[in-house]
């Protein structure tokens, strides 16, 4: 939505400039929220699981009528997940067999997958990452440093702020079992 969408919906109300943009935010918050109200519907929760058994992943279907900063796909692994099983699901519709879109995957991406392989998410779904181009928020190049050492148990604790235990991703495996899900559901 546009600025002056946004303005024109609040009835030409203009905020004043802080510098720190956050008044803009607060109205758009607020107009969000207001829109969540008249769109929700009664029957969403139960009603969408995620297609992959995300070991200790927010439920995606836990939303209630008001609007707050706990809706799904708020955290780097749950935003990953819905990615995911986004391709699965689009391959489905076109067609496309698991194995071709893992074999896609494989010969189309090979950035991705180097990322992957060094790619791991703690129990609160904060990723940490070994490529310094896709480390989780507020990660420091010494953080995988420390997983890959306490993995190895060659340090007695894990990484300071970060939770055990630690997923691993895995999209192949990951997109074949959302892929089985999808094909049996639209079948």
């Amino acid at each position: 939505m546009t600025r002056a969408a946004l303005q024109s919906d609040f009835g030409g109300i203009r905020s004043r400039r802080d510098g720190t943009g956050q008044q803009d935010r607060d109205l758009q918050l607020e107009y969000y929220a207001d829109l969540w109200q008249d769109l929700y519907d009664a029957t969403w929760p139960g009603y969408e699981p995620w297609a992959v058994d995300w070991p200790g992943l927010a439920e995606l279907h836990d939303v209630g009528p008001a609007w707050d900063r706990s809706p799904p796909l708020r955290t780097e692994r749950a935003r990953r997940a819905a990615l995911v099983e986004i391709d699965a699901l689009v391959a489905v519709w076109l067609g496309v067999e698991a194995d071709a879109l893992v074999a896609m995957y494989k010969s189309r991406f090979p950035i991705v997958q180097d990322f992957d392989a060094v790619t791991w998410f703690d129990a609160n779904e904060r990723k940490i990452a070994g490529g310094r181009h896709t480390y989780g928020f507020g990660q420091a190049k010494v953080h995988y440093e420390h997983l890959l050492a306490y993995q190895k148990g060659e340090r007695p604790t894990p990484l300071d702020g970060y939770t055990t235990p630690f997923y691993k991703a895995d999209r192949e495996r990951e997109m074949r079992s959302a892929h089985a899900y999808f094909s049996e559901r639209l079948q």
